[in-house]
């Protein structure tokens, strides 16, 4: 076996782990600080580097095999990741303009606030 050959399948390995702890990261982050779509596009594509790279480690006659399951692991958990950042961006997006639409609408009973001061303070807490 060609040391460059390994090489291949360690840096397709690495590429491949780092992609599973971004999407990881990126659903643990993403319900806070609205960084899981980003990290889960980095994911994805350290998954497909890791797949090429474990691919072509193991054309040449090396061991690119975790880089191929990694690479493959990651792209799905981060593509979960991804999925599950824009469902709930989306329903943020809904709650902000429903709250927005009943303020103008002068419509407050759907959010059994006392008075506009509060939802005020609401939705200076849902923007910070």
């Amino acid at each position: 076996m060609n040391n460059n050959n390994k090489t291949l399948g360690i840096i397709g390995m690495v590429c491949g782990i780092v992609s599973l702890l971004l999407a990881f990261i990126g659903l643990i982050l993403g319900f806070w600080f609205r960084a899981g779509g980003w990290m889960a596009l980095i994911a994805i594509i350290l998954g497909v580097a890791g797949i090429v790279l474990g691919a072509a480690s193991k054309k040449s006659g090396g061991s690119g095999t975790a880089g191929l399951v990694t690479g493959i692991i990651g792209i799905v958990f981060a593509v979960i990741t991804g999925m599950s950042c824009i469902i709930c961006n989306a329903c943020g997006y809904y709650k902000v303009t429903d709250a927005y639409n009943s303020l103008v609408s002068g419509d407050y009973d759907d959010y059994d606030y006392d008075d506009l001061e509060d939802w005020a303070e609401d939705m200076e807490d849902l923007f910070d």
